[in-house]
């Protein structure tokens, strides 16, 4: 397995902040919900795992994210 957790101590390149403006800023549905910005999430979700695993060659199942709720 391979832990890329440096969310709190790693800069963002500029191109990964210039890729996630739209949905930082207008696009933000929770890719869990069933209403249509979340369908649209849930495809920018999935096409980032396919982009993904193709980097670092790997199956797109063996890429997720776990998402922390700030309990348990």
């Amino acid at each position: 397995m391979i832990y890329m957790d440096n969310a709190a101590t790693t800069a963002v390149r500029k191109e990964v902040a210039e890729a996630m403006l739209p949905y930082l800023l207008g696009d933000y549905g929770n890719p869990s919900g069933v209403y249509r910005l979340s369908e649209k999430a849930k495809n920018v979700v999935e096409e980032s795992r396919d982009i993904i695993a193709d980097i670092i060659n790997a199956d797109r199942n063996e890429i997720f994210h776990l998402w922390w709720n700030g309990r348990g």
